[in-house]
């Protein structure tokens, strides 16, 4: 009963994060069942609902993490172009992180029941900024930042340049 307890305040805990927009109504219902058997269910029933709660619980997380990775993206592009040290090409990367903030709020709002579909959809936004911050990159490399050069472990650009062939395409 105390476990079944603690899953149960750790999940609603899990329940009330902002950054969690998907697989909410099937951690819900999982905590509904087992809210009800707290008081009056068997040991068996209080274990199995536990059990529910954790794997409920886990698939949650799971499916949340993809939007708090593509959250984490953006505050972490904002932050690069905060900087001011790399100056080409701002415009369009604030572009790229606009967008990505749109399709954070779009996924949140339009992705509640579908958590499948809203991984998916936070994953290729997630991409999509990525090549942004790469190309933004790539337009500021110089001697001051020649990390922006390497962007695989091939020192090969997205583009289709190649350092170790001395810049041809």
């Amino acid at each position: 009963k105390e476990a079944t307890a603690t899953a149960l305040t750790t999940a609603k805990e899990a329940l009330n994060s902002e950054d969690a927009p998907f697989y909410r109504n099937e951690l819900q219902t999982a905590i509904t069942e087992a809210e009800a058997l707290l008081e009056t269910g068997t040991l068996d029933e209080l274990t199995a609902a536990k059990e529910k709660l954790d794997n409920e619980l886990k698939a949650f997380n799971d499916y949340n993490k993809h939007f708090t990775n593509l959250k984490t993206a953006i505050a972490n592009a904002e932050a690069l172009i905060a900087e001011g040290v790399m100056t080409e090409g701002v415009a369009d990367f604030q572009e790229a992180i606009s967008a990505a903030k749109d399709k954070l709020q779009h996924a949140t709002t339009d992705y509640s029941d579908d958590a499948e579909g809203g991984v998916a959809f936070v994953d290729a936004a997630l991409e999509e900024l990525n090549k942004a911050e790469s190309t933004f990159r790539v337009q500021n490399a110089s001697y001051a930042n020649p990390a922006n050069v390497i962007t695989n472990g091939g020192m090969s650009s997205m583009d289709g340049w190649d350092v170790l062939n001395g810049g041809t395409k």
